[in-house]
Order: C-alpha cells, then sequence, then structure tokens
C-alpha cells in the first residue's frame, strides 16, 4: 500500500493506493483526498478523486470526482486531477478514460480530455 500526505499552497492532500489482484491482471485502486482543515479523513474522504491503475495495459480510470459545495470554485478538482495524473503517470499509464456528467464536459475539457459521444472522457497520451 501506498499512503502519502502533503501540502501544496494553503490546502492538505493525501494519495492512498492499494494492489488489487496482484496474480490475475493486477490493477492499484486509490484515490487523491484534499482537506481544508490539515487533516485528511482516510476513513471517508468527502472531496476526493478516485481512481483505478492498470498498468500492463497503461491505463487509468477515473472513478468519481467530488468536490464538497464549500470548497467548489477554488481549484481544487483541477489540483485532485493534476495530482492523479502524476500518480497515473508514476506507474506508467499512456491513457485515462472515466465518464463526465453531461454538465461537467466543460472542467474536463479544460483539463485536456476529449468528450466522446457517450458522455466517456479520454486523455492520450497523459
Amino acid at each position: 500500500m501506498y499512503r502519502g500526505e502533503f501540502r501544496e499552497g494553503d490546502y492538505s492532500f493525501g494519495v492512498q493506493e492499494e494492489m488489487h489482484s496482484p496474480d490475475i491482471k493486477p490493477f492499484y485502486l486509490g484515490f487523491v483526498a484534499f482537506s481544508g482543515s490539515g487533516q485528511i479523513d482516510w476513513e471517508k474522504p468527502q472531496t476526493r478523486i478516485a481512481y483505478r491503475i492498470y498498468p500492463d495495459d497503461q491505463e487509468a480510470r477515473i472513478l468519481d470526482l467530488i468536490v464538497q459545495p464549500q470548497y467548489q470554485g477554488k481549484h481544487i478538482a483541477k489540483k485532485l486531477v493534476e495530482i492523479a495524473e502524476r500518480r497515473f503517470r508514476e506507474h506508467g499509464v499512456t491513457r485515462v478514460m472515466g465518464y463526465a456528467a453531461p454538465d461537467f464536459g466543460g472542467f474536463w475539457k479544460k483539463q485536456g480530455y476529449r468528450i466522446l459521444p457517450n458522455n466517456d472522457i479520454l486523455k492520450e497520451p497523459l
């Protein structure tokens, strides 16, 4: 398991990943958590990006991105994506996919993702 906490700017972030299915088709399940108070709630992070990394396929899938209302509009979502993408590159990922709710396509485009016809998001090369 990998776990790290750090500060960037005025805020605290944490990354937690663990390996799943190492013998069959390995993948990492992880998330980047955010804390406005400086204390990461590892049991139930409220503001986070969750993802799955498939190192053999050099691919990652963003599972969800949640920013609590009091932190919206402060570029926290953008920072969560940047930190997750750093982890992806460290694992050799070259392709990232996920789903964009229809109202959030503009956000993902600003992060360099393409919006596919079914509202999936795609970024390659990473």
